[in-house]
């Protein structure tokens, strides 16, 4: 099975936790160069802030060819200090590697991503670590790469 979540040191920053999750999660290993696609990531942060409120931060970067997007998710439980932007502490870092050829998966992604983590009742389980039926499947569309929106209940 792919490695798509990493614990995340509790003395870290932004770069330092972007490298720490693109090195560690094995989804990455299907990169041409990881090395490549943490600059962009990187270069990426520098243009415009990744972060989204509520303490989580969608980081990405486009790399050549075509196929799914990548996704891992890196988790600080003492929060890092992301940006002036949003003042809050983020905790749940998204990295993504997005194919040029793909990019509509890559907004399919996102989009059900970003239906999951809004949701302020499963965000708050998924931050208190709190074993919910939500939290599993959760982690089991990351594990597979497969995306879907958050089914309201």
């Amino acid at each position: 099975m792919r490695k798509v979540f990493y614990q995340l040191p509790s003395k870290i920053d932004k770069y330092e936790a972007f490298k720490e999750i693109v090195s560690s999660c094995s989804i990455f290993e299907k990169l041409e160069d990881r090395e490549d696609f943490l600059a962009k990531v990187i270069s990426r942060e520098h243009i415009q802030t990744t972060g989204i409120g509520h303490g989580v931060a969608i980081a990405h970067g486009m790399v050549k060819g075509g196929g799914e997007p990548l996704i891992a998710l890196g988790y600080s439980e003492k929060g890092i200090v992301y940006d002036d932007v949003f003042p809050d502490e983020v905790h749940l870092i998204f990295i993504i590697a997005s194919f040029e050829d793909d990019q509509n998966e890559y907004i399919k992604a996102v989009s059900s991503i970003l239906s999951w983590v809004h949701d302020i009742n499963f965000r708050e389980k998924l931050l208190g670590q709190i074993q919910s039926d939500k939290c599993q499947a959760f982690f089991t569309m990351l594990s597979e790469q497969n995306y879907h929106p958050l089914q309201k209940e």
